[in-house]
């Protein structure tokens, strides 16, 4: 019977090496072909031979719209991929996701508030989407701060309790939700449609201050967490087990939960509320490289910008010269792949190192 156990668990540490050998650079091709596909694909007429014969038109498309366009896919798609990795490692739970703390629910709400109140005065564009950003990113993290607030102190001595945090964020999420639902209810037909675009979450494009700004977020955040490897792998034992091998629990819950906050609500702010890659993300590379963070945040982080940057080619490709919001092809393409790993992988997840 040991044997029998034995063999298996023998045979599932050999292929996590393996993929863990080649998955990252696998991921990194598959990146630079679905770029070279972004960049030769759109709604204009700009095609493949653009790109050896530029002309001034051509050339603004390309590197004014289209760059960063996908600069901003991947650094977004990476965040949310290695944040969702980090909150499912903390809360030791596969279903954990920035949204899950309250971050969303809180920037669509300062975002519904700039929309609602700002477009009955005579400012310009630029400044009430400048407004909307700042007020999504305040909003989203004072849900995140009262979450985190209302979540009571674990009585072990490991600061805020996992448990009453996800319960505080499931409620304040509802409520937030709510109020944001409220509001809506009164604007007029087109700032209904304004606020229910962004909620679908858009990569719309954006300057390259604004896209060179989240891309810093993301690589700031990505040394952050990838830092708190090993603690992240200790954590998978358990709080108690990961105190008693040094680490401090504490001080890890409340430098983890911040960093996802502040990252992903810059990414919220700018692109909208974008689901299920902050949870399929770690859920796909997880199920190839195991649970060790020190393989799966990373692989996290590139398997999101790809998943992301193949939402965008995907909306910009299907009904040109129509640009679907890129929210509404990730959850259509990820809900359903999302349970098809749920099935095929029954089993598979090790939540321990």
């Amino acid at each position: 019977m040991s044997e029998a156990r034995r063999e298996p668990i023998a045979n599932v540490a050999k292929r996590y090496k393996v993929w863990r050998r080649i998955l990252p650079p696998l991921l990194l091709a598959l990146i630079a072909i679905v770029v070279f596909l972004s960049l030769t694909r759109g709604g204009s007429g700009v095609a493949v031979a653009a790109l050896h014969n530029i002309n001034p038109w051509s050339a603004d498309i390309v590197l004014q719209l289209r760059l960063p366009r996908i600069v901003l896919a991947l650094a977004v798609g990476a965040i949310l991929g290695i944040t969702g990795a980090a909150l499912q490692g903390i809360f030791r739970n596969p279903l954990a996701d920035p949204s899950l703390i309250g971050v969303s629910a809180g920037a669509s709400l300062g975002a519904a508030l700039a929309i609602a109140f700002l477009s009955q005065w005579t400012i310009s564009t630029t400044m009430v989407i400048s407004v909307q950003i700042l007020l999504a990113f305040v909003f989203a993290l004072t849900a995140v701060a009262v979450v985190y607030l209302l979540a009571g102190v674990d009585p072990s001595g490991g600061g805020r309790s996992v448990v009453s945090m996800l319960l505080a964020g499931i409620a304040i999420t509802a409520l937030v939700g709510a109020t944001t639902s409220v509001l809506k209810y009164f604007v007029d037909d087109q700032q209904l449609r304004q606020v229910s675009l962004w909620q679908m979450g858009s990569l719309e494009a954006h300057s390259w201050p604004a896209v060179l700004w989240v891309v810093l977020v993301g690589v700031l955040s990505t040394a952050v967490v990838l830092r708190q490897h090993d603690s992240l792998n200790a954590f998978l034992l358990g709080e108690a087990n990961a105190r008693y091998m040094g680490v401090a629990v504490a001080q890890l819950k409340q430098q983890i939960i911040v960093t996802v906050a502040l990252a992903t609500a810059t990414t919220v702010a700018l692109v909208g509320v974008i689901g299920f890659v902050g949870l399929l993300a770690p859920h796909s590379v997880r199920l190839l490289v195991g649970p060790s963070h020190q393989y799966l945040l990373i692989c996290s982080a590139l398997s999101g910008a790809l998943m992301l940057l193949t939402a965008d080619l995907l909306a910009r490709s299907l009904l040109p010269p129509i640009i679907l919001p890129v929210g509404v092809i990730t959850a259509l393409v990820g809900a359903p792949v999302f349970l098809w790993l749920l099935v095929a992988g029954k089993g598979a997840y090790q939540w321990r190192t």
